[in-house]
This record gives structure tokens, sequence and C-alpha cells, in this order.
């Protein structure tokens, strides 16, 4: 049982958006649920090192009742190159420490002879051009949108393999916070040879933030990160035309 309910808190794999122009650096907290049982929070942060170089951070962990049986914590970094138009992560590190096994991957980008070095995939060697790491992808979805598309695909090099994930514009849907409206762009994300699916709600007046995503599996389980925290601001979301929390 608390193995599957870790699995369902190491949701930290799922992508998030930004804008890819003008980046602002940000921290955001995220409750993690499953079916309105909450497994744990969520902690990113983005982090300006200079004009063109962007740190992003993800830490991840049991809390709650959940918390006394499982004390994983899951932490994720990226670091990323801005080169004129294009977005390119750098390396990226994963780090699973607590009860169970521990898992660490590092991922190093060669972009000038699009050479990969994987920690967990020493077989895997090259990557094609514009290819994305599991962090970095957020900022590709978020040019995406800035830039009008409705419709899109974009490679990524996770732990496993590089997988294509193709992604559209469902509409939009309004939520209410603490703060007033939070207008969103709903998404859909469908990953290449996975029985699951992911939606979005990202807010472009909060520079393409995501406020809610959802992990909704083959049999209708469903995992959502849920914004609670940005920026030091307490947020409470309501009035989802999707609302299962």
């Amino acid at each position: 049982m608390y193995r599957r309910l870790l699995s369902l808190l190491l949701i930290c794999y799922l992508p998030m958006t930004h804008a890819a122009s003008g980046l602002q650096g940000y921290t955001a907290h995220y409750d993690v649920k499953r079916n309105g049982m909450t497994l744990g929070v969520s902690e990113r942060q983005l982090v300006k090192q200079s004009d063109t170089r962007f740190i992003f951070t993800s830490r991840t962990r049991a809390s709650g009742l959940v918390g006394i049986f499982v004390s994983d914590v899951v932490t994720e970094q990226s670091t990323i190159d801005i080169n004129g138009a294009e977005l390119r992560p750098l390396n990226y590190i994963y780090a699973q420490t607590g009860s169970s096994k521990k898992k660490n991957i590092e991922i190093d980008f060669d972009w000038q002879n699009l050479r990969l070095v994987h920690s967990a995939l020493p077989g895997l060697n090259q990557f094609p051009a514009g290819a994305h790491d599991l962090l970095s992808y957020q900022l590709a979805v978020g040019r995406e949108l800035l830039a009008g598309n409705k419709s899109f695909s974009i490679t990524v090099v996770d732990h496993k393999r590089i997988r294509t994930h193709s992604l559209r514009v469902a509409g939009t849907e309004t939520f209410t916070s603490k703060q007033g409206e939070v207008k969103t762009i709903r998404l859909d994300e469908q990953a290449e040879g996975q029985p699951y699916r992911f939606i979005f709600w990202i807010a472009p007046d909060l520079n393409y933030l995501p406020v809610k995503i959802s992990k909704v599996e083959h049999d209708g389980d469903k995992v959502t990160l849920i914004l609670r925290q940005y920026n030091g601001k307490k947020i409470k979301l309501t009035n989802s035309a999707d609302d299962d929390d």
C-alpha cells in the first residue's frame, strides 16, 4: 500500500510551465493529493544566476499520515542556459532518499556535439536538437503557449529514454483564490507510450505558472498537484470546473 502511495507521491516527474522570455525567479509550494487525501508537498524554485543562466529545483516529500510511513524525499535540479531564443538544459540531477531504495541520476548535455552522458543509461549517448530534461521541459511549454501555439510536441530526455510529449490546448477555466480570480489555460498532454495522461491549468497572469496539475491513470485514478503558496503569498483555489479536491 505504502509503496503505491510513494509512487503517487513522486508526481514531481510532472512537467510544469513558465514563460520562456523575460524569466523571473519564483518559489511555489503545492499540495500533492490523491482522491482528496494529502500525500505530500512539493516546492519548486526558479533562481536566476545571470541573464542567460537559471537553476530550477524541485523538492517533494510525504506529509500528514503518509509521512508517518514514507520518509522519502525526491529532489531534482536542472541548470538551464538561454542561447538567444533557445533554451538548453546543461545538467540535470535527480536524487531520491529516505526509507525506500536510494536512487541517483545525472544527465549532462553537450550541445556543441549533441552528445549525452546519462548515468542510468550509458548506452544513450546522443540527443536530438531541441531536447529537454524533465524540468527544463516546463520552460519549453511556456514558450509554446506564449507564442500562441495550440498544439505542439516536445522531446524530453527522462530517466529511462528519450520520449516525445504531445500537448494541446483544451480551453480556458477560471479559479477563485485569496488573491482574486485566476484565469487559466487548460492543457492536455499525452506522453508517448504511457498509459496515463496529464492535465495542466496554467495561469498567464502568473507568468505561465501551473496552478493545478492532474495525472490521470487509465483506470481513472487521479493524483493532483494544487498551488497553495506563490512567492510567500497563500493561495487557496476553488471553483474549478474539474475540482475533485
